[in-house]
């Protein structure tokens, strides 16, 4: 990757005054390692070496289970041609999420901008088939660390979270007027037209909720969360279809968002521009959706909700790129709508898994919503 297009810029100097310095890794990480290291893959060596076939390199010793995410399964594997990363996605992500992953990907690489780069098969493609399964290939990032991974100090972390927000900014300026091939359908359909799962998918997922969860109350399962959520289905509607209605007028910007910017897909690297990762999550959405889930992300800890760390990332955005005044105002009803919104698919998930936990983070993203509408000041806060 050339690095001349960043060797200049601002960045540079938080990458040196941030980087060059010794962290002490948290117990927690050193044991999550330990467990990664144990996992044993699910594609057998003979497959790995079948599947690199078509990109014309030979497997050199064993793969090796990586630890991530939860959407998708990656293996790192000693090739003819250095270290890659061998991902396999999950057969819940759509084709045309894949589809713009990759689009978005080669865009990024075409641009220098700082992100990972996928690697050709023989005959050109990016996306691989071996029956069921969905591969790509990746080459290997060599050298980051991930900060979450190590006890900081106040300071050392307002550092980090500044430079994620200007990393943020640059991503967006970068991709701002780029439309990708394929689409995810949390996003937008164009910048001009309704959500894939707009109002009425909502509104109908709401609707299976209120009656599942009767049913199953009919049936003897008593659960406290969904007897709460089924109290507040009714608000929970009409707060929806009024925020719709305000929103759908409103003069929003929309680009190309990352979906998942957190501290989890940010790699840094000594003397060299930080790598963002994993845009699996990538659609069309309001630029604010992407700001507001990294204050999820970003500002977040045991301790609760935490407005200096989220005011360090918005100013530290705003300086590259300044919200819109639109934007600035309606701030308070965007996060209130996606809370919303999460509220529904989550409750919605409980019901068709039975996933306990799903319940609770409906619970939560209803009463961050109301926490929300009662402080409609928060735009002033952070």
């Amino acid at each position: 990757m050339s690095e001349s297009k960043y060797a200049s810029d601002p960045f540079k100097k938080i990458w040196f005054s941030v980087i060059d310095k010794v962290y002490l890794p948290r117990p927690d990480h050193l044991c999550y390692n330990l467990k990664a290291s144990q996992k044993r893959s699910t594609i057998d060596r003979a497959a790995v070496k079948a599947i690199l076939a078509a990109y014309e390199l030979d497997l050199i010793g064993e793969p090796r289970v990586l630890g991530g995410g939860n959407r998708s399964y990656s293996l790192l594997v000693h090739t003819s041609a250095g270290k890659k990363i061998l991902k396999k996605y999950k057969p819940s992500l759509g084709q045309s999420t894949i589809i713009q992953e990759h689009s978005l990907l080669t865009y990024l690489a075409q641009t220098d901008f700082p992100s990972p780069h996928l690697v050709t098969t023989a005959t050109g493609q990016t996306l691989l088939h071996r029956g069921r399964p969905r591969l790509a290939l990746f080459d290997y990032i060599e050298g980051g660390f991930q900060y979450y991974h190590y006890m900081l100090l106040p300071g050392q972390l307002q550092q980090f979270i500044t430079m994620a927000g200007e990393i943020l900014a640059l991503l967006h300026q970068t991709v701002r007027d780029f439309a990708p091939q394929g689409y995810n359908p949390d996003g937008f359909k164009s910048q001009h037209e309704e959500r894939w799962r707009d109002l009425a998918w909502l509104v109908t997922r709401l609707d299976h909720c209120v009656a599942e969860t009767v049913h199953l109350k009919e049936k003897g399962v008593d659960n406290k969360e969904a007897a709460w959520l089924l109290q507040q289905a009714s608000y929970l509607e009409k707060s929806l279809i009024q925020l719709d209605a305000i929103l759908k007028n409103a003069a929003l910007p929309r680009l190309i968002i990352h979906g998942d910017y957190g501290p989890y897909n940010l790699l840094f690297r000594r003397n060299a521009p930080t790598i963002v990762l994993d845009f699996e999550m990538a659609r069309l959405d309001w630029r604010l959706t992407e700001l507001i889930g990294a204050w999820h992300r970003f500002g977040y800890s045991q301790l609760g909700r935490r407005l200096t760390r989220m005011k360090w990332l918005l100013d530290a955005y705003q300086t590259y790129f300044p919200l819109t005044k639109d934007e600035t105002q309606l701030m308070p009803q965007v996060w209130e709508f996606l809370d919303l919104r999460q509220c529904v698919q989550n409750w919605h998930s409980y019901c068709q898994t039975g996933n306990a936990a799903r319940l609770a983070k409906a619970r939560y993203n209803l009463q961050t919503a109301v926490w929300i509408k009662m402080n409609q000041n928060i735009r002033l806060v952070i």
